[in-house]
């Protein structure tokens, strides 16, 4: 009697979804989780250890929710998809060598022209850098209108073909620049640096291509599966920025300017058609269909390729 007279002189709750006393802090002391009186020295049960009708008299549910952090991070990766991490690896590889090996060997090239002076290679880093600045958000904006694979076949074949006007005009100069007025020699000199910073601007398009559109295509812009992809792109680009060069200097000293200027343009000529193959065969497989779709063009950007251009210049 006493105990069913505490329970009505308890205070009213303000929360009506409370009135069952699903928590301790709602619950007056004197009162179990099933709403009857109790002994005042009986331990409440845990949750984790309530029965099914338990739960459901207390209005609650029977296991914990689970984080939603930890729900958000559940990944399943596809066995399928690293074939196009593997496609895209030798895509970026293939590119990346040449691109860095150009990069290096062009500034001594030049030097070889005029070995009494560091004029040449300084105008072209001045040209190089000038053309990426001013070009590169014309390049992005254009890239925001065209499918992926126009775009990526029309950087590299940009890229190849100022390559190959370049280094045609260095081997030119080599060859035959006793033999030139000055005039002819500063206009095929100025050709050759306009074409190299051409090459530089191609080479930045078909990057953004594999590191920013077909990667997160790919990977549908899960955070886990491009995160790796990421890295191993980066991983393949810097390893070929450190060794590609030291391979250049030792064709430049060992072979001499001519053959040095040769093997660069011949490789970057002779891995065009690798490179395209493989981002042909990523398109075309039937279970990266959607990279196509997740790559169309779109009337209306929230975000321009443009400013992935300053990734470029870290």
């Amino acid at each position: 009697g006493k105990a069913k007279a505490k329970l009505r002189r308890r205070p009213r709750r303000r929360n009506a979804s409370n009135r069952r006393f699903g928590t301790k802090e709602m619950r007056p002391r004197n009162v179990g989780y099933d709403g009857f009186p109790r002994d005042m020295a009986e331990e409440p049960p845990e949750a984790s250890t309530r029965t099914s009708e338990e739960g459901d008299a207390c209005g609650r549910l029977e296991e914990p929710l689970l984080d939603r952090t930890e729900v958000g991070e559940v990944h399943v990766e596809t066995p399928n998809l690293k074939q196009g991490f593997a496609m895209l690896y030798v895509a970026r590889f293939l590119s990346a060598w040449g691109e860095r090996m150009w990069e290096f060997g062009i500034a001594l090239l030049l030097y070889q022209l005029r070995p009494q002076t560091l004029l040449l290679p300084s105008v072209f880093g001045l040209v190089d850098s000038a053309t990426i600045s001013v070009f590169g958000s014309v390049v992005g904006s254009w890239m925001d209108k065209v499918s992926v694979w126009n775009c990526f076949l029309s950087s590299v074949a940009f890229q190849n073909a100022m390559v190959l006007l370049s280094g045609g005009l260095i081997f030119i100069l080599l060859q035959m620049s006793h033999n030139l007025s000055h005039l002819m020699f500063v206009l095929l000199t100025s050709l050759a640096i306009l074409c190299g910073a051409g090459s530089s601007l191609g080479s930045v398009g078909s990057k953004i291509c594999l590191e920013k559109k077909l990667a997160r295509a790919l990977t549908r812009s899960d955070s886990r599966a491009l995160t790796k992809l990421n890295a191993g792109l980066r991983r393949i680009d810097l390893s070929c920025k450190i060794i590609a060069p030291g391979v250049a200097g030792l064709l430049l000293t060992h072979g001499g300017p001519k053959i040095c200027v040769l093997f660069i343009v011949t490789w970057n000529v002779a891995m065009w058609f690798p490179e395209i193959l493989c981002i042909h065969c990523l398109l075309k497989k039937e279970e990266y269909s959607y990279v196509v779709d997740e790559c169309k063009p779109r009337a209306h950007h929230t975000h321009s390729n443009s400013g992935h251009f300053e990734s470029y210049m870290e």
